[in-house]
């Protein structure tokens, strides 16, 4: 019996010694930061050209020799349940002219991930690379602009560069807009601007 139980501590002193060590998780700062002036104020960022296109290559498929049916197919159309609208307007698309630049917005890229949210007096959008700032009746007050006009003030890399995947958030509690959106072509990186107060056009704190 003794000799069970010492192969058994041995056994399990052995396995233990195999597992990798637990490490702490490694908490990093912000690499740059600082306080952008107000938005409105701000001379939209530069726009690089887009990236050449390729003729994309041909993949070879089998085709079905049957007829295949799909059990998952809809085949009818479901009552609406979503609360009608009380005010639709455009948004940010190509040939929005914009405010204050009096430009024809183009589109830089297929699809466009449109987002945004809405506070007490602004509706905030954000297409791709791209913002621009409503009124809650429509009216376009600010943009469409480069998205990393911004992030201008933070210099280098992440600052004078074109972003993607962006997203606008309102905060309710803090009466304050938030922009966020990778950067860089490392994929590695996010940039997030913050404004200081309830207008989305004001001075942001950027990083």
């Amino acid at each position: 019996m003794r000799l069970r139980v010492a192969a058994l501590a041995l056994a399990t002193s052995g396995a233990a010694l195999a597992l990798p060590q637990i490490t702490r998780p490694q908490q990093m700062g912000p690499g740059l930061y600082g306080v952008s002036p107000p938005l409105w104020l701000m001379r939209p960022a530069v726009v690089p050209p887009p990236p050449e296109d390729h003729e994309p290559r041909r993949i070879p498929l089998s085709a079905p020799a049957e007829p295949v049916r799909d059990p998952v197919v809809q085949r009818s159309v479901p009552a609406l349940l979503a609360p009608p609208t009380k005010l639709i307007f455009e948004g940010i698309g190509l040939g929005t002219v914009g405010v204050p630049s009096a430009q024809s917005f183009s589109v830089e890229a297929d699809p466009a991930d449109p987002q945004g949210d809405v506070g007490p007096n602004h509706y905030l959008q954000i297409v791709n690379s791209s913002i621009a700032v409503f009124s809650k009746t429509g009216t376009l007050l600010l943009g469409p602009l480069p998205t990393h006009t911004v992030f201008a003030g933070l210099g280098g890399a992440c600052g004078g560069r074109s972003g993607y995947d962006g997203i606008v958030l309102y905060d309710p509690l803090a009466d304050r807009w938030l922009i966020s959106q990778l950067a860089c072509s490392t994929r590695t990186r996010t940039r997030t601007s913050t404004t200081t107060r309830s207008s989305p056009c004001g001075r942001t704190a950027i990083t």
